[in-house]
């Protein structure tokens, strides 16, 4: 899967729920993630935001200042469709940098 593939299919899917299961099968150990991530994590869509979120917790810990920052502007957004998935990344994030 190229990464214009990759990010077509996200811009696709009409809900969460089909982001999610794109992540999870397609995207989730993908070198791809990063490159997709770059290149819609500004987007004004809170589809293409939420899977930003979504492909960040594939790449903690070795983004996880990244996917703190990018986590920490989206509840400062305060959007319904990201605000959930953001807390639930920090939390990742604090679970993880505790040890």
């Amino acid at each position: 899967m190229t990464e214009a593939i990759a990010i077509e299919w996200l811009r696709k899917a009409k809900s969460t729920e089909a982001i999610d299961v794109f992540c999870l099968k397609q995207l989730r150990e993908n070198s791809l993630s990063e490159n997709i991530i770059s290149e819609i994590q500004y987007s004004d869509s809170d589809l293409d935001r939420y899977a930003v979120l979504r492909l960040l917790f594939g790449l903690i810990p070795n983004k996880m200042d990244f996917a703190k920052r990018y986590a920490l502007s989206e509840l400062e957004r305060n959007n319904d469709v990201t605000r959930f998935t953001a807390m639930q990344l920090l939390n990742e994030i604090e679970f993880i940098d505790a040890d």
